[in-house]
């Protein structure tokens, strides 16, 4: 496939679905299970191999995926003065601050030093749906799933800075660094800060979750009782939309984008949830 004129991509995926149908006397079981998987790869970009950024955080290279990050990779925290290279301290970084990996060798940090890692494109993801029945109740049961993709947490970047406007995550501020051997993860605090909120991984987290996306449970009346009252049939049921999601991502939603291009998807800047939806009602055939 083609991306706009400027080079083009190669796609290779796979599905897989079972179905199956038990029957326990007078409890059936339906079940689909579906498992999907989809890579691509650049295969060629403007006659050359160097990535071109798209905006602060994504880029297109050559043997990368579309939906790669573009980054700075944190190694740590400068833990004394003496360790910040002379380049670095003439700029303001201390011990405390973050130590970006210096790609080119050259004891600064700039857009060179970026590298294309990660990707938010699930490995796979898929759904599996339950129907269970029981003369005239059922209960319908989905899941969906997603393993593998990443999710740049860019609302994380203003509330790791003390004293924003914003406010200050509790784990970002109890654990921030507060000299020599304090911590490895969490930068100090510092007024006006640059350095330790670049565009980086400290922001990119895994996003694959496990989500109860739809749980409904009906009563269908008997034949017999509906007919009664001249109807073909009647059901009540009740039901719920995403009831419950397990990840390990520390945002609302693993399954978000706060930008709508195809290029830049599992971006979150505090995009809302998705809604859980309760519902109940009365069905009738006449």
């Amino acid at each position: 496939s083609i991306i706009s004129n400027i080079g083009s991509m190669r796609n290779i995926g796979a599905e897989l679905t079972i179905n199956t149908h038990f029957n326990f006397g007078p409890l059936s079981w339906l079940s689909q299970f579906n498992i999907a998987t989809n890579r691509n790869k650049l295969t060629e970009l403007l006659g050359y191999d160097k990535p071109i950024s798209i905006g602060a955080n994504r880029a297109l290279q050559v043997g990368k995926e579309v939906g790669a990050f573009y980054l700075f990779i944190m190694d740590g925290i400068y833990q004394y003065d003496g360790e910040v290279p002379a380049e670095q301290y003439a700029q303001g970084i201390r011990a405390g601050d973050v130590k970006w990996r210096d790609v080119d060798d050259n004891n600064l940090i700039n857009d060179n030093d970026r590298q294309v890692i990660g990707s938010s494109n699930p490995y796979f993801s898929g759904g599996w749906n339950n129907t269970f029945r029981y003369k005239g109740v059922s209960l319908d049961v989905f899941f969906t799933y997603m393993y593998g993709n990443d999710v740049y947490a860019a609302w994380k970047i203003n509330t790791s800075k003390l004293g924003h406007k914003n406010g200050v995550l509790a784990e970002e501020a109890r654990n921030r660094w507060t000299g020599p051997g304090s911590t490895d993860l969490h930068p100090r605090s510092v007024s006006g800060d640059t350095n330790n909120t670049r565009n980086s991984d400290r922001w990119l987290e895994d996003g694959s979750f496990l989500r109860l996306k739809t749980l409904q449970l009906s009563y269908t009346l008997p034949k017999k009782w509906s007919s009664k009252i001249r109807m073909e049939s009647v059901q009540v049921y009740v039901s719920g939309q995403n009831l419950w999601t397990w990840t390990a991502y520390s945002g609302l939603d693993p399954e978000v984008s706060t930008r709508n291009s195809a290029l830049t998807p599992g971006y979150d800047y505090s995009a809302y949830a998705r809604n859980r939806i309760y519902t109940a009602g009365l069905k009738i055939v006449f």
